[in-house]
């Protein structure tokens, strides 16, 4: 079925010859079925003609397309390069929303560069950048909350990932957050936030789908703080053998990792308070105003008043 898609999609972008748009979907479904080669050379042909076309929409979007490849293949560097061309073309064409496409994908690469300090920068303009209403603004303020929790600056992730809870789509989004927001309630020892999203976690990731091996080790990473060993070494045993049955290497590293410090029974997270008017503190502020302005999801059930949105 993908390998005709990919087809289908060539075979229209070369019978239309000046159209930007045919090359770039071809780039992509050639990018999703992992043919990288290909998928290169409809994205350079997509930004190629949308240059020419002086179309900054068409050549933005090929540019981010390159950046995705080459994020995949591990070339951050050349990421970073598309994905600041891209920016700078859809703000030249009053295309906020598309920058902040840009922006978002640039903090992992930054991340992943060691520049952390840049890739709060990027949260920060994709923040400002982003409608509300986007359909990937949920998703920057979970990777913002992700990014505070990496950082362990947990009591600072853990109003983004409860106040973005109710708004994400699909069991998937949904079980990510509520492992990262279990986690970061752990981590400032507020047992009922974590007693209550650990149990609705357990109960989604008995069905082991995408992202089930990552959430136990969540789970596992709170019980340590707690020093709760026994549910602690279950939980990660857990996400190890689920890890490894799904091939996740980078969740199988740091569940292995993890056994190792409960057996040596290395303390759990600690929570960073950051500094007042620091980065942290107005990357949090920002995602938080804009979270405000979201109404309340419509819901036919009582669900547990720390979902919804506060002001």
């Amino acid at each position: 079925m993908m390998e005709t898609a990919v087809q289908f999609a060539e075979l229209a972008a070369r019978l239309e010859l000046d159209s930007s748009v045919r090359s770039f979907t071809a780039g992509r479904l050639c990018r999703r079925k992992g043919e990288h080669q290909r998928a290169a050379i409809w994205y350079r042909r997509a930004a190629r003609l949308g240059r020419l076309a002086g179309n900054l929409i068409d050549l933005a979007n090929a540019q981010l397309g390159l950046g995705n490849l080459e994020f995949d293949l591990g070339h951050h560097g050349v990421a970073e390069t598309h994905y600041l061309r891209a920016a700078r073309a859809a703000l030249r064409n009053g295309r906020r929303s598309l920058a902040a496409a840009a922006f978002h994908n640039l903090v992992a690469v930054t991340y992943e560069l060691g520049r952390k300090s840049e890739s709060l920068q990027h949260l920060k303009r994709a923040a400002d950048y982003y409608r509300v209403d986007h359909p990937r603004f949920p998703g920057l303020v979970y990777d913002a909350g992700f990014f505070l929790m990496r950082e362990g600056h947990f009591s600072s992730a853990l109003p983004l990932f409860e106040q973005i809870l109710p708004h994400v789509e699909g069991q998937r989004m949904s079980v990510y957050v509520r492992s990262a927001l279990a986690r970061s309630a752990a981590a400032v020892r507020d047992h009922i936030r974590f007693q209550r999203q650990a149990s609705a976690v357990l109960g989604m990731v008995a069905v082991a789908g995408e992202g089930s091996a990552n959430a136990l080790y969540q789970l596992a990473e709170g019980a340590r703080s707690f020093a709760d060993w026994e549910r602690a070494h279950a939980l990660a045993t857990r996400a190890l053998d689920l890890a490894l049955k799904r091939r996740d290497e980078a969740t199988a590293r740091v569940a292995s990792a993890l056994l190792q410090k409960i057996a040596s029974r290395t303390p759990g997270d600690v929570d960073r308070v950051p500094l007042e008017g620091d980065a942290v503190e107005a990357v949090t502020e920002r995602l938080l105003q804009k979270l405000r302005k979201l109404p309340a999801p419509q819901v036919s059930r009582v669900v547990p008043p720390e979902w919804y949105p506060t002001e």
